[in-house]
């Protein structure tokens, strides 16, 4: 594919349910490929909409993985397109882990479980 698209029209692609990423200078359209990525869907759909290069090169993909990318091409990277500043996805700040505290209920239900799960191996250890 000779169509060449800028990092504005790439940002645009940064979900997964539309999900575009730059490799070695060409434009894939990964959005059918995400639930087939044998790394999971997260890996590729966190870099929807930048250059993925250094990640793909950094993992060590095998030949399939190489060839497999070259079906995916829609286009090539325009050179002359200023790329994008990496925004960092924010993180939760509700809450902190130390603050976290099981309710007297839930406490109560996890030693419930514990008891249960213990009985069950026993009765089938002895009966196995």
């Amino acid at each position: 594919a000779d169509t060449l698209y800028t990092w504005e029209e790439i940002r645009k692609h940064n979900k997964d349910t539309d999900c575009w990423v730059v490799l070695y200078g060409n434009v894939l359209d990964v959005t059918k490929f995400l639930v087939d990525h044998p790394g999971g869907l997260d890996p590729i759909n966190d870099l929807g909409g930048y250059d993925i290069t250094n990640q793909f090169e950094a993992i060590g993909h095998s030949k399939r993985a190489t060839t497999i990318h070259e079906t995916l091409a829609i286009g090539k990277l325009d050179p002359t397109s200023v790329p994008p500043k990496v925004i960092r996805k924010e993180v939760a700040t509700t809450g902190n882990i130390k603050e976290f505290k099981l309710s007297d209920e839930s406490s109560a239900m996890v030693y419930v479980y514990i008891v249960i799960a213990a009985l069950a191996f026993i009765v089938l250890y002895f009966l196995l």
